[in-house]
């Protein structure tokens, strides 16, 4: 099972037999036999990679979780003998989250928790969402617009957008921000998958102002210090400015132009957690309904 989910995951036998430490013809055999023990294909060749079968696509979003449950059994078995929490606690997020918001409630959680060992994946929603369905992760924050049928996803911290650029910018004087205005200037964005980026860009259009793109970098890190340079004028969520970018920056409000910046966790319905994934949600979330979602250990 570990093999073809390996191959699942990667698209190819090669890339597989690394990533569970087997050679090639073992996993190849392992998925093979599989097939013949189910009496289905699981997979078809496209090129070189592996495709899922309708049938394989299903075993994954059965398998993934029901293995990620026994192999975390021993760790959810020594927290019931000892009452403390331990093992490894897998959260799936973005670059906001794992740079601003997680930083602070980790600290204080691995403080009471020494035994718990935390992995951050910082990735894109796409990615957090299939390691979520196929049981690699416990869960994920993350803003989500469209919710999958398996998923529990309740958003629960928000955050306002600020206009921000350098003090000496002409753009820095002034109190809320107007579309008119902000299109007037250089546009500083990160990637196209960003939310901020979409609402920005989709409100200057359907207002009919014409704007430009400055300049595009892959993430707020990059926006705010390019902005605090003098080369234009950037749409940021709260969350993403710290005590020294408050000090640097200029920052206009921009009311309700772009709405809020909102987070929260999602997780497959249904996954059993162990101690430390409970208590890390319900620091985030007081209120997040894990009867529906998780199931205590």
């Amino acid at each position: 099972m570990r093999a073809f989910l390996a191959v699942a995951s990667g698209g190819g036998y090669s890339r597989a037999a690394e990533a569970v430490h087997r050679t090639q013809p073992a996993v190849t055999a392992s998925v093979k036999a599989l097939e013949r023990e189910l009496g289905i294909p699981l997979f078809e060749r496209r090129g070189r990679r592996a495709a899922l079968t309708p049938a394989g696509e299903a075993l994954v979003a059965e398998a993934g979780p029901a293995l990620n449950q026994w192999e975390g059994l021993a760790a959810r078995l020594k927290e019931r003998l000892s009452g403390e929490a331990q093992g490894v606690l897998r959260i799936g997020a973005g670059e906001a989250t794992v740079l601003y918001l997680l930083p602070p409630i980790l600290s204080t959680f691995q403080k009471k928790h020494p035994k718990v060992r935390i992995v951050i994946h910082h990735q894109r929603t796409e990615e957090t969402l299939r390691m979520l369905n196929a049981g690699e992760l416990d869960f994920g924050v993350r803003t989500l617009t469209v919710i999958p049928s398996w998923a529990v996803y309740r958003p629960s911290m928000h955050y306002a957008r600020v206009a921000v650029c350098a003090k000496r910018h002409p753009f820095a004087r002034g109190g809320m921000v107007k579309l008119a205005e902000l299109a007037k200037h250089p546009l500083l964005f990160p990637g196209a998958q960003s939310i901020t980026r979409v609402l920005v860009e989709g409100a200057l259009t359907k207002a009919g102002h014409t704007y430009a793109v400055g300049l595009e970098a892959g993430g707020w890190e990059a926006i705010k210090r390019y902005a605090a340079e003098g080369l234009g004028v950037a749409v940021v969520p709260e969350l993403c400015l710290t005590k020294e970018d408050r000090t640097r920056l200029a920052l206009r409000p921009t009311g309700n132009l772009f709405g809020k910046d909102s987070y929260g966790v999602v997780m497959r319905r249904g996954t059993l957690l162990g101690a430390a994934a409970n208590e890390m949600i319900r620091q985030l979330d007081p209120e997040y309904p894990l009867g529906e979602g998780g199931k205590s250990k």
